[in-house]
């Protein structure tokens, strides 16, 4: 048995998701779902029931093979120490944003704890994964509406705008930083010279601020019916789009990376996070545009 620690909003489980499904196939055994963080933290929904997954959620003393709750536990689990209970592991990342192979390498019965942010973790079962990413419920009757639209038009781009705690929250703005207008005009007016009478499909936790900057020539459509509890339904429609502008966001990654467009162009911010870009982080794609 594989487990993964899920923490974080839908990108963030996402990406937990994809590698811990990739050892569980590697090891031929199966994947649970750790909710423990989740329940602890109401603003976080477990997103992932709403996909095709191929996993189960992990029963209280199943975890406790792996770790309990008490003092000690505590301090190790938050060493970037491995761990190991008997025969059981406990694999705390030792990065964020970069790539370990170590980790392609551990055996059956190892438990995952964090964010396993870039696709050299599944890369290689790649069709697996999207086909697992499918969405296993309706979309809403605005979001039908919206996939019609996506799919009625050519040159289509979705282009993602992050706000939210990368503003208000001084700590996650030093480290993360966010996308500048010059970035969005930037990748928009290289995609004019590539293909050139866009139709853009925006989405963002801050609609107004992106009605009230966002200029451009090309058509703007803005995608603001969704919430926290649905956003897998922006995903979705984020992935249908023929070309991507993502934020320095897991969201939007992962809404350029399920695109199935064989001749999409995506655009990612050339530092993606400021903190650490003096660093040569995993997390984009070498396939990608860095703007």
């Amino acid at each position: 048995m594989i487990i993964v620690q899920l923490n974080g909003g839908l990108g963030n489980q996402l990406f937990q998701y994809a590698t811990g499904r990739k050892l569980a196939i590697r090891n031929n055994t199966e994947l649970k779902l750790d909710l423990t963080l989740l329940e602890d933290l109401p603003h976080e929904v477990f997103s992932l029931k709403h996909f095709n997954i191929n996993a189960d959620i992990l029963e209280k003393k199943e975890a406790n093979k792996f770790y309990k709750k008490n003092i000690i536990s505590r301090i190790i689990r938050k060493s970037k120490a491995l761990t190991r209970t008997g025969k059981n592991k406990y694999i705390k990342e030792k990065e964020w944003y970069i790539f370990d192979p170590d980790i392609l390498k551990l055996p059956d019965n190892t438990y995952l704890s964090g964010y396993w942010q870039s696709e050299k973790y599944f890369f290689d079962i790649e069709e697996t994964i999207k086909q697992e990413l499918c969405l296993d419920i309706s979309l809403s009757q605005k979001s039908c509406e919206a996939e019609e639209t996506i799919k009625s038009l050519n040159n289509t781009v979705s282009l993602h705008i992050r706000r939210g705690d990368y503003i208000t929250n001084p700590k996650v703005f030093d480290y993360f930083g966010v996308c500048s207008l010059d970035y969005y005009n930037n990748c928009i007016n290289k995609l004019n010279k590539i293909i050139g009478n866009l139709n853009i499909f925006v989405f963002s936790d801050d609609p107004s601020w992106a009605k009230n900057n966002l200029e451009t020539s090309n058509k703007l459509f803005f995608i603001e019916h969704n919430n926290n509890l649905n956003a897998y339904e922006d995903l979705y429609l984020m992935s249908i789009c023929e070309n991507n502008i993502t934020a320095n966001s897991s969201f939007s990654w992962w809404g350029a990376w399920l695109n199935k467009n064989k001749d999409k162009y995506i655009f990612a911010p050339k530092y993606w996070v400021i903190k650490e870009k003096n660093k040569k982080l995993d997390i984009v794609p070498n396939s990608w545009n860095r703007v």
